[in-house]
C-alpha cells in the first residue's frame, strides 16, 4: 500500500474524529506507525485520542510507543467507571509500572486515598488488567498501604500461633487475617488469587520484623525505603524520556482527580458498578484533566 505522507496532523485527527468509525479506520491504518503517533499527539482531549488508538486491530503497538502521561491520562478519564481496561490493556508492564508510581505518591509521600482508588479502578476494571498491575507494582508499596489495614486472626487449633511462623512457613492465607473494612478484605482475596508470590512478600513486608532495623522504627524504615525507591525510578524515568513536572502537571492534574469517602466494594469483584458505586468512588462531575 501506498505510504500516504502527512501535511496537517491536527486537520487530520479532526477529520477523523468526524468520520464513520469503519471510514475512520480504513482511512487511519493507510498511515505509517509513526504518522498515527504524530496524528494522535494534535489530540487533547483525552477520550478523542482514544477513539483514534481504536482505529487500528490492535492498538498495543501504538500505546506502548506512547508517553506514559498519555496513557494515564487517557485511564484517568475513565476513573470511577470500569472502563479503563481498553487502553490499559495495550499498555507495557513498564507503563503499567510507571503509572503506579506517578499515581501513588505524592510530593515524595504515598497518597494512601489515591492510591486505593485506582486499585478499586483496577479491580472493577479487568481481572487480567487487574493482575498486570499487581505485577508492576513494588510490594514494598503494597506493603505500606496495607500496613495497618490487616492483622492476624487467632489461631485457636495452631500449636504455634506466631505470625512470623507461619509466614516463614508460607501457611498464611486471607482466612488468617482480619480487615479494617470489607473493601480491604476484597483487595487481598484478589491479589492472593491473582499472585500467590506476591501475597507471600506482602506477608513478609508486614510481620517479618527486618533484624536491622530499631525496635519500635520498622515501618518508618521500610516506608522510607519504599518511597526513596520510588523517588529514583521516577526521577531516572524523566531523565531517559525528557520529562519534566511541568509536563506531568500540563497533561494530568492528578492534585485535582476529586476522590470521595465512603467507597465501598461490598459486591462482587466482576460485577458491572451500579450508580451508586460510582458516585462512592469517584466525583466524576468534577474530574479535572488538565490539557
Amino acid at each position: 500500500m501506498k505510504e500516504i505522507r502527512i501535511r496537517n496532523p491536527q486537520a487530520e485527527a479532526q477529520a477523523l474524529l468526524e468520520m464513520d468509525a469503519k471510514q475512520a479506520a480504513l482511512h487511519f491504518q493507510q498511515y505509517t506507525t509513526d504518522e498515527q503517533l504524530a496524528i494522535i499527539e494534535t489530540v487533547a482531549d483525552a477520550k478523542s485520542r482514544e477513539e483514534l488508538y481504536y482505529l487500528v486491530p490492535d492498538c498495543a503497538d501504538l500505546v506502548q510507543r506512547s508517553p506514559t502521561e498519555n496513557v494515564m491520562q487517557m485511564a484517568l478519564a475513565h476513573l470511577g467507571t470500569g472502563q479503563s481496561a481498553g487502553i490499559l490493556s495495550a499498555a507495557s508492564s513498564q507503563q503499567l509500572a510507571e503509572i503506579v508510581d506517578l499515581i501513588a505518591y505524592q510530593d515524595g509521600k504515598l497518597d494512601e486515598v489515591r492510591f486505593e482508588a485506582w486499585l478499586i479502578e483496577m479491580l472493577h476494571a479487568d481481572e487480567e488488567v487487574f493482575e498486570n498491575m499487581l505485577r508492576s507494582i513494588d510490594p514494598q508499596l503494597l506493603g505500606e498501604f496495607f500496613w495497618d489495614r490487616l492483622e492476624f486472626a487467632p489461631r485457636k487449633s495452631d500449636a504455634v500461633p506466631y505470625p512470623a511462623f507461619l509466614v516463614e512457613q508460607c501457611l498464611v492465607s486471607p482466612e488468617d487475617l482480619n480487615y479494617d473494612t470489607e473493601d480491604t478484605e476484597l483487595l487481598i482475596e484478589m491479589l492472593y488469587a491473582a499472585d500467590g508470590n506476591l501475597f507471600q512478600s506482602l506477608m513478609e513486608y508486614i510481620f517479618l520484623e527486618d533484624a536491622t532495623a530499631l525496635e519500635g522504627h520498622a515501618r518508618e524504615i521500610k516506608a522510607r525505603a519504599a518511597r526513596e525507591e520510588a523517588k529514583a525510578r521516577i526521577e531516572e524515568r524523566d531523565r531517559e524520556k525528557g520529562v519534566t513536572e511541568e509536563d506531568l502537571e500540563r497533561l494530568v492534574d492528578l492534585d485535582n482527580v476529586p476522590l470521595n469517602e465512603g467507597r465501598s466494594l461490598q459486591r462482587s469483584a466482576n460485577a458491572a458498578p451500579t450508580e451508586e458505586d460510582l458516585d462512592k468512588l469517584v466525583d466524576l462531575d468534577n474530574l479535572r484533566l488538565d490539557e
